[in-house]
């Protein structure tokens, strides 16, 4: 009788383990999503409100980060037409003939591509640990290049992501044998930037 009612803690034990965990994993995500969203929606709005008080004389929460939607629809709208691709074309090649536009706009192009999978050549290449910030401490990169330096040594370029927005990041040009490789897809290494650590494979080699 004992045993039987200790099976039934055991399961009921388990049972409730079980469910709280399957509701983090939806918590968790989902919760995060909903900060990212609300973190853009504030961020946006706030920066059109000015804007918006001129012509209207008043605050309108939302209506910011709705007319920037709608812009942006519009844009994307006209780039997809016939008519729409050659005005960006031309406005990239009025953008290519001013020095310092011209590479600050290529290269954001180039990576948000990259990032949203638009592209036909893969935005990372493998996935590395690097010391980061400082020494000792490591933290997840992307190489994006290679190449070498006078002395024909192999050099990588690597970039950094920061948390939970990697789109903005770091620039690092290291020699190939400061990185440590993984076998972490760029799928995976993404989620964890995502996530700040909380999607993580359940063991990494870091090298040591």
């Amino acid at each position: 009788m004992v045993n039987i009612e200790k099976g039934k803690g055991i399961w009921l034990t388990r049972h409730l383990r079980g469910n709280l965990l399957a509701g983090i994993l939806v918590i968790v995500p989902a919760g995060l999503a909903a900060f990212v969203i609300f973190w853009l929606f504030v961020s946006v709005d706030n920066i059109l409100q000015p804007i918006i008080q001129a012509v209207t004389g008043r605050d309108i929460v939302g209506l910011g980060f709705a007319l920037a939607v709608i812009v942006v629809f519009l844009v994307g709208l006209m780039a997809r037409n016939i008519i729409g691709k050659r005005i960006v074309q031309f406005g990239e090649t009025v953008m290519a003939r001013i020095p310092l536009a011209r590479q600050i706009y290529q290269g954001t192009k180039q990576t948000m591509t990259s990032l949203s999978g638009l592209g036909s050549k893969a935005a990372f290449r493998d996935v590395v640990l690097i010391e980061f910030p400082r020494q000792g401490m490591k933290t997840i990169g992307f190489v994006t290049n290679e190449m070498k330096d006078k002395k024909g040594k192999k050099l990588l370029a690597v970039y950094v992501p920061t948390a939970p927005m990697p789109t903005s990041g770091f620039f690092q040009i290291v020699s190939e044998d400061m990185v440590i490789p993984t076998d972490i897809s760029v799928d995976q290494a993404m989620q964890m930037v995502i996530s700040s650590g909380m999607v993580s494979p359940e063991t990494i080699d870091l090298g040591d």
